[in-house]
């Protein structure tokens, strides 16, 4: 028999990066394993029906952000590398960065 081990995902705080870690943690999960996640309070409630445990991570900056993923979108128009300009150019804007 196989070792059956507790799992620690933590994923960025982006409904996209939540759904992915759910995927894998079903087929782990399914195989014997345990999960627990370490998210942001605004998906409390989305894991338990997946049978994964939820452990919520409190941002100092809460409130902040109103919707998942606004923060991640913020830094992307701020950094300037939404900017209509070539690729050559983003690349030359994020090795700066």
């Amino acid at each position: 028999m196989s070792k059956k081990l507790t799992l620690l995902f933590v994923p960025f705080n982006d409904l996209g990066h939540l759904n992915a870690c759910i995927g894998l943690a079903e087929c782990l999960r399914d195989r014997g394993h345990k999960f627990v996640f370490a998210i942001d309070p605004t998906f409390k409630g989305k894991l338990i029906s997946y049978r994964f445990i939820e452990e919520l991570l409190i941002d100092p900056n809460e409130g902040k952000f109103k919707n998942p993923g606004e923060q991640g979108a913020n830094h992307l128009i701020e950094s300037g590398i939404m900017a209509r300009m070539s690729p050559l150019e983003k690349m030359k804007l994020m090795s700066k960065q």
